[in-house]
């Protein structure tokens, strides 16, 4: 992989991640486009932190401020104000909505991986993402109709309605869908506006995110050093770029949801699916 391939595919992380237009489907369909080879286990890795990167740089005064509630009442130390009641309220929502993806992973990530990284399986891999781009970029475009009911805060979400959504979140495992895309539209379902859907949705991906980079960081140390040393330079680059770029995507999408519906990505979901459809299979 050469240093323009790294920085492009950097480029797609950092923006996809997080705009509801899946970054596993543009991750693992546009090298085959190009006739780009894989990108390795230790270049996705640092992909992945850069976005991660992106969301605790972004969202840094809230973590703060979560890390500061939770050892508070990890000590039993009182809650002065209402706002760090509140916090706790958040913090716990996040952590129960961690639980089902967390879950998920550890018993089918094998399973998954091997589904969609098989050679011998490429039709039938490429064939769900287009599927799974094309159905959540339909549910993107009509899902508005269906909400209704008064809208609630972050902290008013409750136990059930936090594992729900989580539950929403781990169907991102399969390629094509957006973690991103399926807990906002779950969110609203369950109450919340649409920028707290959206923050919600960064939020929860937190735990989620940093617990899939300790793993992958982990298991860098069984490559071989050849390996290392062949993609330690476009590895460091595609991080940088999906950092800046994951960075300009939450900004991106907090301020476009404020007068604008996911409609728009809805459709270019649906026309990155029928693109796949006939670039591989017609």
């Amino acid at each position: 992989m050469n240093i323009l391939e790294a920085m492009f595919l950097g480029i797609v992380q950092g923006l996809t991640e997080f705009i509801p237009i899946s970054s596993s489907a543009h991750l693992d369909v546009i090298p085959k486009i190009f006739g780009w080879q894989n990108p390795s286990t230790f270049f996705d890795t640092f992909l992945h932190i850069g976005t991660f990167l992106a969301l605790v740089v972004y969202f840094r005064t809230k973590i703060f401020t979560y890390l500061v509630v939770a050892f508070k009442f990890i000590f039993n130390k009182k809650l002065d104000q209402k706002s760090e009641k509140q916090s706790l309220f958040v913090l716990r929502n996040i952590i129960l909505a961690t639980i089902p993806a967390a879950l998920i992973g550890l018993l089918f990530e094998t399973y998954i991986t091997n589904l969609f990284d098989n050679k011998e399986l490429d039709k039938q891999s490429n064939l769900i993402i287009a599927l799974a781009m094309i159905f959540m970029g339909i549910l993107l475009i009509v899902y508005p109709r269906f909400i209704k009911g008064k809208r609630i805060e972050i902290y008013n979400l409750g136990i059930l309605r936090s594992f729900i959504i989580g539950t929403a979140q781990a169907i991102a495992f399969v390629r094509g869908v957006s973690r991103s895309g399926v807990s906002i539209v779950a969110s609203q379902f369950l109450g919340l506006r649409k920028i707290d859907a959206a923050e919600f949705s960064f939020l929860m991906s937190i735990p989620i995110m940093f617990l899939t980079s300790i793993y992958s960081i982990y298991e860098l140390f069984f490559l071989n050093n050849d390996s290392k040393n062949e993609y330690i330079l476009p590895s460091i680059v595609g991080m940088f770029t999906s950092f800046i770029f994951g960075i300009l995507a939450i900004k991106f999408l907090l301020s476009f949801l404020k007068n604008n519906s996911l409609a728009f990505f809805g459709v270019y979901r649906i026309v990155f699916g029928l693109v796949i459809i006939l670039i591989f299979y017609l």
